[in-house]
């Protein structure tokens, strides 16, 4: 009886985390062309839809870069949801290099 009692919380705890109730967001952005003008964002809904957006480059103009994030950032939490966490910056190594951001939003 212990064990699926165990393993019932256990169920229970993954599904508040699991994709199906999150917002996971990523920002995509060269970081080593010569003249980027934007960074791509993915925004996945709990649904597993993902939309795609443009903003200024980090690089090119800060401002607005961080107010067009905090837009979309602000956007999700309107619905209810809290930011969880935000993952490490990754660098890809394809052809221009390119660097990733993600982060996620769970419901409560």
């Amino acid at each position: 009886m212990k064990n699926y009692l165990i393993l019932f919380s256990l169920i229970i705890s993954f599904k508040s985390f699991s994709q199906t109730g999150m917002y996971i967001v990523t920002e995509k952005f060269d970081g080593m062309i010569s003249a980027p003008t934007y960074d791509s964002v993915f925004v996945t809904n709990p649904s597993g839809v993902t939309s795609t957006q443009t903003i200024p480059h980090i690089n090119m103009n800060l401002k607005n870069h961080n107010s067009s994030l905090n837009i979309i950032f602000n956007s999700i939490t309107n619905l209810g949801y809290k930011m969880t966490e935000n993952g490490p910056m990754q660098l890809g190594f394809n052809t221009p290099y390119y660097f990733t951001h993600t982060w996620y939003f769970y419901h409560p």
